[in-house]
């Protein structure tokens, strides 16, 4: 995790882009195994700032009417306050 500390904007702008069109559904790495609240958890645990930008868009995903997706949500939400 250290790497992307060291790397965060080079990386940052090709990371949000990936994470916004799998949280959109745009993307068609959504049929891929990518857990993306995992990854958010994981950014979030060693570069918070990388996800200023995406964050708005997992509130979007409390509000949607799939139970398996605000699930996902709350669950990863709730290890990032476990955290602070």
């Amino acid at each position: 995790m250290n790497i992307i500390q060291q790397c965060m904007e080079k990386l940052e702008p090709n990371i949000k882009q990936v994470l916004l069109s799998l949280i959109s559904g745009d993307s068609q790495e959504r049929n891929s195994q990518i857990e993306y609240h995992e990854v958010i958890y994981d950014l979030y645990c060693c570069a918070p700032q990388i996800l200023y930008e995406v964050l708005p868009y997992v509130t979007g995903e409390l509000m949607v009417n799939t139970d398996l997706l605000v699930f996902l949500m709350l669950y990863m939400v709730s290890k990032l306050f476990l955290l602070n």
